[in-house]
């Protein structure tokens, strides 16, 4: 149980600094501020920089974690000393160990791409690139999650890359903005309400559809991971993608009626900064759930054990 809880906490914090990262890359993307206050007009992309360079370490520090759990999953270790003396077998001869090396490949290169773009994170070579990079460590996850279990590019694998894609580039700007823009700071800087203003735009115009393919993916993931309704009530991995659902059932609710654009500039951006508070908080719900249930055993192979139960018992018969 404890080491499922620390198991949990590791991914817990990936996932978040993997998906501020992808809102990071969207937030970027952006006008320059034309602005007469310098400090305001650079005010932005300090901060939004300044959250992806922590996102970029804490991704490698979370990386090296997993690799650790996983090679005293594999090796069976219980000691310090021995799981770094299975690591470099884990490493070099297994599955998990290369897409792990790409992984941490991926790490020095977003770093090289935000020192090269450091005064300009709104291009968007620099949201193709670092969307790229952070759709290839997507892969990586879900190459080496439950969904592998099909093998590679299969069909399951493949949605569950584009569930996590989506996922992360829908809710990866709430958390983004949550962090650098908060309403009482952006409040007292009329001059950021434009910019503010225009990546809350764009993030309510792909809010639906990166929403819907979430959804979408997520209920295939769903249907192949635990086959049955019955299913989400039964077991503690249907259980933890039970309160996911429902939390997501939440933010979408809230979205029905988003802040009126038709409201005058000030109020429209403080109206979105005061709501995205709790969608942020949400989303970490969200999150620590999916950090569970990565760890569970899926219900299908709970139920396929079942049913291997029930038929050497019929056999013994």
């Amino acid at each position: 149980m404890f080491q499922t809880l620390v198991h949990s906490i590791v991914t817990f914090i990936d996932l978040v600094a993997l998906s501020a990262l992808a809102g990071i890359i969207l937030c970027a993307v952006r006008q320059p501020l034309q602005s007469p206050d310098t400090e305001d007009s650079a005010f932005l992309s300090h901060r939004l920089y300044r959250l992806g360079m922590l996102c970029i370490g804490t991704l490698a520090i979370s990386g090296i974690g997993d690799l650790m759990q996983r090679t005293s999953e594999m090796s069976g270790a219980e000691s310090i000393d021995a799981v770094f003396a299975a690591l470099p077998l884990v490493i070099n001869k297994t599955h998990y160990g290369d897409l792990w090396l790409i992984r941490m490949a991926c790490i020095p290169i977003l770093l090289a791409l935000y020192l090269l773009r450091k005064r300009q994170m709104h291009t968007v070579l620099f949201a193709a690139l670092a969307g790229a990079v952070v759709s290839v460590i997507c892969f990586c996850r879900s190459a080496s999650g439950h969904a592998a279990d099909f093998g590679d590019f299969s069909a399951p694998q493949l949605v569950d890359w584009l569930h996590l894609m989506a996922a992360s580039f829908w809710s990866g700007p709430l958390l983004a903005l949550a962090v650098v823009a908060p309403a009482s700071v952006i409040g007292a800087r009329p001059n950021l309400h434009a910019a503010v203003a225009g990546i809350a735009d764009r993030y309510l115009w792909i809010f639906g559809p990166l929403l819907a393919i979430a959804v979408f993916s997520g209920m295939f993931n769903a249907h192949i991971e635990v086959g049955t309704f019955s299913g989400l009530l039964t077991n503690t991995y249907g259980l933890d993608l039970s309160a996911k659902l429902s939390v997501l059932l939440v933010i979408a609710m809230r979205f029905i009626a988003p802040p009126s654009r038709r409201q005058d500039e000030a109020s429209f951006v403080a109206a979105f900064l005061k709501r995205i508070r709790i969608d942020a908080l949400l989303i970490l719900a969200i999150l620590l759930c999916v950090a569970f249930f990565t760890h569970e055993i899926p219900a299908r192979h709970l139920q396929m054990k079942h049913m291997e139960m029930n038929h050497e018992h019929m056999m013994m018969q």
